[in-house]
């Protein structure tokens, strides 16, 4: 893995890192599993307008934020990547309702991929990339706004984050494990089964596994039955996610934190938006309303969901109960 100084000496923007000297950011992360309603949370906090956020033109240019903001061509790489969007005919990134849109907010992980060709979550690795990265945001944003930070995959390590970011902020989303799982599989299944432009646009190994079709065909397969071998390691990483979650939550002080359900958010957004913002302290404008920004949600769960579910019942009984939680039918 290169170093952020090889990284940096190779870019675009490595004669205007001087320029974050100084720079300093208030991050808020939003912690849930993959498809927990993380993404809409993200996204409802970003069109208030009172956050600054990785966007999708920021992931795909993040290594040329800063020489297109300070020589001034940031408008025209957005209009480059909207004409693009369109080309390949994209409204959504399909596996969700995010727009295809420059300003669509996306996870800082594909931030980091796309400079590392790694992991994308933050480690002790990565954490000095990170900071460069989130510096950047900054500058070309509002400094005096908070950071709005999300990627499911960093769910497992909150506690590492508090320690790296003391004053961070913390809004954990909660939903039904089987409707996450069904989620995933959903999710997973679109991706395998045709090529997803948004995906290969900000995800390398997605985009090369598109030119390897003995490889895609091989991960197809092993997701269908009698294998199932997603939904087996979905389900396991959900529970060691939970896990975790219910091992540490205390460890983060109360006045840092708050959580919610993403099934309490779809039925009240409004209310439930504003004890987040003001949690948070930030004043939305007051004609914003959110129930007209979610869809509704297929309820229904198929069989093999939850047997799933129910092999793993015992595993979940604890976050089950914690959360208010009954068993799906």
């Amino acid at each position: 893995m290169k170093s952020v100084s090889d990284n940096a000496a190779e870019q675009p923007d490595a004669q205007y890192l001087s320029r974050l000297e100084g720079v300093t950011f208030q991050p808020v992360f939003i912690i849930g599993l993959h498809r927990s309603g993380t993404t809409l949370l993200h996204r409802l906090l970003a069109e208030t307008g009172c956050f600054n956020y990785f966007s999708a033109y920021d992931v795909v240019n993040v290594q040329r934020l800063l020489s297109d903001h300070f020589t001034g061509a940031a408008d025209a790489g957005r209009q480059a990547l909207r004409d693009e969007f369109k080309r390949l005919g994209l409204t959504t990134r399909i596996i969700d309702e995010t727009p295809a849109a420059p300003e669509a907010p996306l996870e800082y992980g594909f931030a980091l991929m796309r400079q590392t060709n790694g992991r994308p979550r933050i480690t002790e690795a990565t954490l000095e990339l990170f900071k460069q990265t989130a510096r950047k945001i900054q500058v070309i944003g509002d400094p005096t706004r908070p950071l709005l930070l999300k990627n499911p995959w960093d769910e497992i390590y909150f506690v590492d984050i508090k320690r790296w970011f003391p004053n961070a902020k913390f809004v954990f989303i909660h939903r039904h494990p089987a409707a996450t799982l069904n989620s995933q599989m959903r999710a997973m299944r679109s991706l395998f089964e045709s090529k997803n432009e948004f995906a290969a646009m900000i995800t390398p190994w997605y985009r090369q596994m598109w030119t390897r079709p003995l490889q895609r065909v091989v991960a197809q397969k092993l997701g269908e039955p009698p294998f199932r071998l997603w939904e087996k390691l979905m389900a396991t990483q959900s529970v060691r996610m939970l896990k975790y979650y219910l091992a540490h939550a205390d460890e983060l002080p109360p006045a840092d934190c708050i959580a919610l359900r993403y099934e309490d958010l779809c039925k009240d957004p409004d209310a439930n938006m504003k004890r987040i913002t003001d949690f948070l302290g930030v004043h939305p404008p007051p004609q914003i309303t959110y129930r007209d920004k979610i869809s509704p949600r297929e309820s229904k769960l198929p069989p093999d969901i939850i047997a799933r579910f129910h092999s793993l019942r015992k595993k979940f009984a604890r976050y089950l109960v914690e959360q208010g939680y009954s068993d799906p039918v």
